[in-house]
């Protein structure tokens, strides 16, 4: 995930508007003044959560506090659906591309040969194998009761004590009792 820098964009909007140091000093805001919502920050806001941007990293994007971010998305529907679409259509294009690994493709390449002086570019089609760590991911993800790492084991075990037989040849009746431990071993 790269790194967001605070916004060159919104220190623009800041002088162009006559903004300047003092002018945004003494406000409440994180940053340092108070921010104003613009329509087109939907665009940016869905751009940025497809490359996996934290509430945090928008914030450092927008020169805002994460609360401002946060604000925003109650405020104005059309800004936080676009957070939620941008993070989706990335976890999407993810997992499409998980699956894909997980069973193997075949791609098609181009390849360009020098043949008597003249290029010639071959059509030839690869296949990459299935990848075993892929398909492993893919299918805890999934159904982790099923496939994940970690499983959860109820073992319940007997413990017989002995049975001390008195010179009469009785056994002593709390002898004869079987005594049951559970143990529950989970692997974390």
């Amino acid at each position: 995930m790269p790194v967001i820098k605070k916004s060159k964009y919104m220190k623009h909007v800041n002088q162009r508007q006559g903004k300047t140091g003092s002018d945004l000093k003494g406000n409440e805001n994180h940053y340092g003044f108070l921010p104003k919502y613009k329509k087109e920050f939907v665009k940016l806001a869905f751009k940025f959560s497809l490359l996996g941007a934290t509430l945090e990293q928008l914030g450092s994007f927008f020169d805002v506090n994460i609360g401002t971010i946060s604000t925003w998305q109650n405020k104005y529907p059309d800004f936080g659906q676009a957070i939620r679409d941008g993070r989706e259509v990335a976890d999407a294009e993810v997992a499409h591309s998980m699956y894909k690994r997980a069973l193997g493709v075949k791609v098609k390449e181009q390849k360009a040969h020098v043949v008597e002086g003249d290029i010639v570019i071959t059509e030839l089609e690869r296949e990459i194998p299935a990848e075993v760590n892929a398909g492993k991911y893919w299918l805890t993800n999934r159904n982790k009761e099923k496939w994940g790492s970690t499983a959860d084991v109820d073992v319940n075990v007997n413990v017989y004590k002995p049975q001390v037989k008195r010179f009469d040849g009785s056994v002593d009746p709390e002898d004869e009792e079987d005594v049951e431990v559970e143990v529950d071993v989970n692997k974390d």
